[in-house]
Protein backbone atom coordinates (compact mmCIF):
# COMPACT_ATOMS: atom_id res chain seq x y z
CA UNK A 1 0.00 0.00 0.00
CA UNK A 2 1.13 3.70 -0.95
CA UNK A 3 1.75 6.37 0.82
CA UNK A 4 -1.54 7.95 -0.40
CA UNK A 5 -3.52 4.93 -0.13
CA UNK A 6 -2.95 4.89 3.87
CA UNK A 7 -3.71 8.65 4.45
CA UNK A 8 -7.17 7.70 2.07
CA UNK A 9 -8.00 4.97 4.84
CA UNK A 10 -7.01 7.13 7.92
CA UNK A 11 -8.73 9.79 6.62
CA UNK A 12 -11.94 7.36 6.18
CA UNK A 13 -11.54 6.36 9.93
CA UNK A 14 -10.68 9.92 11.26
CA UNK A 15 -14.63 10.80 9.63
CA UNK A 16 -16.11 7.62 11.01
CA UNK A 17 -14.47 8.27 14.25
CA UNK A 18 -16.39 11.85 14.20
CA UNK A 19 -19.33 10.76 13.21
CA UNK A 20 -19.51 7.94 15.66
CA UNK A 21 -18.70 10.96 18.51
CA UNK A 22 -21.40 12.96 17.14
CA UNK A 23 -23.62 10.35 17.41
CA UNK A 24 -22.76 8.97 20.48
CA UNK A 25 -22.89 13.10 21.62
CA UNK A 26 -26.95 12.97 20.60
CA UNK A 27 -27.14 9.96 22.37
CA UNK A 28 -26.12 11.64 25.24
CA UNK A 29 -28.13 14.40 25.09
CA UNK A 30 -31.09 12.66 24.79
CA UNK A 31 -30.37 10.10 27.66
CA UNK A 32 -29.61 13.29 29.91
CA UNK A 33 -33.24 15.25 28.77
CA UNK A 34 -34.98 11.90 29.32
CA UNK A 35 -32.84 11.93 32.97
CA UNK A 36 -34.11 15.85 33.66
CA UNK A 37 -37.55 14.88 32.90
CA UNK A 38 -37.81 11.79 35.12
CA UNK A 39 -36.37 13.96 37.85
CA UNK A 40 -38.91 16.39 37.57
CA UNK A 41 -41.27 13.31 37.57
CA UNK A 42 -39.43 11.64 40.85
CA UNK A 43 -39.87 15.11 42.04
CA UNK A 44 -43.24 15.78 41.73
CA UNK A 45 -44.35 11.99 43.06
CA UNK A 46 -42.40 12.84 46.62
CA UNK A 47 -44.44 15.41 46.66
CA UNK A 48 -47.59 14.01 46.21
CA UNK A 49 -46.45 11.15 48.91
CA UNK A 50 -45.87 14.01 50.93
CA UNK A 51 -48.63 15.48 50.81
CA UNK A 52 -51.01 12.05 51.33
CA UNK A 53 -49.28 11.30 54.02
CA UNK A 54 -49.92 14.40 55.78
CA UNK A 55 -53.07 14.30 54.60
CA UNK A 56 -53.51 10.86 56.56
CA UNK A 57 -52.04 12.17 59.65
CA UNK A 58 -54.81 15.12 59.66
CA UNK A 59 -57.30 11.97 58.96
CA UNK A 60 -55.54 9.84 61.74
CA UNK A 61 -55.79 13.31 64.39
CA UNK A 62 -59.16 13.65 63.31
CA UNK A 63 -60.06 10.18 64.25
CA UNK A 64 -58.12 9.83 67.46
CA UNK A 65 -59.85 13.04 68.53
CA UNK A 66 -63.35 11.92 67.75
CA UNK A 67 -62.66 8.80 69.55
CA UNK A 68 -62.24 10.30 72.94
CA UNK A 69 -64.58 12.53 74.87
CA UNK A 70 -64.07 15.52 76.55
CA UNK A 71 -62.84 13.62 79.70
CA UNK A 72 -60.06 11.91 78.07
CA UNK A 73 -62.26 8.68 77.78
CA UNK A 74 -61.90 6.37 75.04
CA UNK A 75 -65.00 6.29 73.61
CA UNK A 76 -65.80 2.96 71.66
CA UNK A 77 -67.77 2.83 68.51
CA UNK A 78 -70.98 1.68 68.76
CA UNK A 79 -71.29 -2.46 68.33
CA UNK A 80 -73.77 -3.74 65.59
CA UNK A 81 -75.98 -5.71 67.03
CA UNK A 82 -75.92 -9.39 65.61
CA UNK A 83 -78.41 -12.10 65.29
CA UNK A 84 -77.70 -14.54 68.67
CA UNK A 85 -76.01 -11.80 70.77
CA UNK A 86 -76.30 -11.08 73.85
CA UNK A 87 -79.15 -8.64 73.07
CA UNK A 88 -81.49 -11.57 72.14
CA UNK A 89 -80.97 -13.13 75.56
CA UNK A 90 -83.40 -12.95 78.22
CA UNK A 91 -81.80 -11.07 81.51
CA UNK A 92 -81.00 -13.40 83.81
CA UNK A 93 -81.71 -10.42 86.87
CA UNK A 94 -83.47 -8.15 85.28
CA UNK A 95 -83.32 -4.47 86.93
CA UNK A 96 -85.35 -3.16 89.39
Amino acid sequence: ATLADEKKRADRNEDDLIEEIEALEARLNENLELQNVQQAEIQELKERIKQYEQGQLITDRQKEKTSHNGYGDRVLAPAIPVAGGPADRPLRNPPI
